[in-house]
């Protein structure tokens, strides 16, 4: 069920980005690593231009996670970084 909402929220910034003609590419990545170093990993492989970071809206339970994961890449992330809710 995850998995589907994940793909669902891929599929939906996918669709976004082409309908603004913007060039770029959307890949899933399944891991038991922490997210932040998958991510930073990833930005250092890939070495885009820009890091768009989906942020979930206020939920107190998931404040704390999400706020930490946003704040520890945006910290280290060696491309400017795009956040949204």
């Amino acid at each position: 069920m995850i998995r589907l909402a994940l793909e669902r929220r891929l599929r939906h910034a996918d669709e976004y980005l082409r309908a603004h003609r913007l060039t770029h590419r959307v890949d899933a990545l399944i891991t038991d690593a922490a997210p932040e170093d998958v991510i930073l990993d990833e930005v250092r492989r890939r070495r885009p231009r820009l890091l768009v970071l989906d942020t979930h809206g206020h939920r107190p339970i998931m404040d704390l996670f999400v706020t930490s994961l946003t704040s520890a890449v945006l910290n280290r992330a060696p491309v400017p970084v795009f956040t949204g809710a």
